[in-house]
């Protein structure tokens, strides 16, 4: 029997690349298939293979035997079929599609031509399947939404067997109408990665470009990472960053961790060294471990990445989210501690000065604490995964 993981395994985007790795640490069986928009290989930066969903969807659309599939996290709930498809390539047609269907109040043909590109054929939203039996065990890990519209529109969701997701207002409106035992609040499966990777460990897996940083800058050194529509405030993070190394005398690394469409940190990270006035430098495409080890390794952590954050929390490393995003807004208020719980993510303007708050008065036994917490509490969720899929595994039908 074979067992389904359903993520964005298709694009160069850590997160997403990282979570297939920690569910391994996990399951029971080797015989695990992972499926993604489209057919992808990330091997060579230590991630998965991906066959695309229209495989998965053929394979499993008239299945009368046991199945186990499970969607791998991220923020899949009410992530329809056009937005997911953008991540893969720039859809200047399908944004053209939403605008005009939203200025004349017709109905937005994106999601149907995302659909037929991709070749998916069950619905809107793409990470919700329909089970195709009974015998089919269907759990969701620790996943997140930017959903706003009625959940129970969702027809998947009604289906899963278990459901963890990782912020609480979408727990609260969930827990409404689904089965409260079926349904947890976890924080994200990354939180176990300085467990699994443990500091020390790290730079036997990193490559000789990625180990040159921290022996360059064995002093220590900031990381910065941000999207690439933070464009617009080019001028207000550059002034802000040389702020900082004058204050802290740190030197910073740019570092890209997605490089997809609508991530494409690269961009800004380019321009920025060309232009820091202060000693800086950039890490180019890297694996997974490389992301991991500079983060773990780093006085600091910066960056609109919710996963550079996570990570950062994971081993104890201080940290300040940019940008006003929801999603990673939400996750440092309601996981973090003092003064990230209570900042949340900062404007571009106030980088520096939340930068410093946070090196000034974040108590580091309570950033080692709250690291073990978290692990602990996404260990259990994953672990009950795990019993999950053994018990199934074991049980006749």
């Amino acid at each position: 029997m074979e067992l389904a993981i359903l993520g964005a395994f298709d694009r160069y985007n850590y997160g997403d690349l990282l979570f297939p790795l920690i569910l391994h640490k996990f399951l029971p069986g080797t015989n695990i298939m992972h499926y993604g928009l489209s057919e992808a290989d990330f091997t060579e930066i230590g991630s998965v293979q991906a066959k695309p969903f229209s495989e998965f969807f053929n394979k499993y659309k008239n299945s009368n035997s046991k199945n186990v599939i499970i969607v791998a996290g991220g923020s899949v709930v009410g992530t329809r079929a056009a937005i997911l498809y953008s991540f893969l390539k720039h859809t200047p047609i399908l944004n053209l599609c939403r605008y005009i269907s939203k200025i004349l109040h017709l109905p937005n043909p994106a999601d149907k031509i995302a659909q037929k590109k991709l070749n998916i054929t069950w619905g809107n939203y793409p990470f919700f399947p329909v089970k195709p039996n009974n015998k089919t065990l269907l759990i969701y890990n620790a996943v997140g939404d930017n959903f706003k519209g009625n959940l129970q529109e969702i027809d998947g969701l009604k289906d899963a067997d278990y459901l963890s997701v990782r912020n609480k207002s979408l727990f609260d409106r969930l827990k409404c109408f689904l089965d409260k035992e079926k349904l947890a609040l976890s924080p994200d499966s990354a939180s176990v990665i300085s467990s699994l990777w443990p500091k020390k460990s790290l730079k036997n897996l990193m490559t000789p470009e990625a180990k040159s940083i921290l022996t360059d800058f064995k002093d220590g050194y900031i990381i910065f990472q941000a999207k690439a529509k933070t464009k617009w405030h080019f001028r207000a993070i550059r002034k802000q960053l040389n702020r900082l190394y004058h204050e802290t005398k740190l030197p910073i690394v740019l570092l890209s961790i997605g490089r997809a469409c609508r991530h494409e940190d690269h961009i800004l990270s380019e321009r920025l060294s060309q232009k820091l006035s202060v000693p800086s430098r950039t890490a180019n495409v890297m694996g997974l471990h490389d992301i991991m080890g500079l983060i773990a390794h780093s006085s600091m952590f910066i960056g609109t990445s919710l996963h550079g954050n996570i990570t950062a929390m994971s081993y104890a490393v201080p940290h300040i989210g940019i940008t006003p995003i929801r999603k990673l807004d939400h996750y440092l208020k309601h996981w973090d501690i003092e003064p990230v719980k209570t900042m949340g993510s900062v404007k571009v303007s106030h980088l520096c000065d939340a930068a410093l708050t946070v090196l000034q008065n974040t108590d580091r036994n309570e950033l080692q604490k709250n690291a073990e917490r978290l692990n602990l509490l996404s260990s259990e969720n994953l672990k009950k995964i795990s019993q999950l899929v053994q018990d199934y595994l074991n049980c006749s039908y």
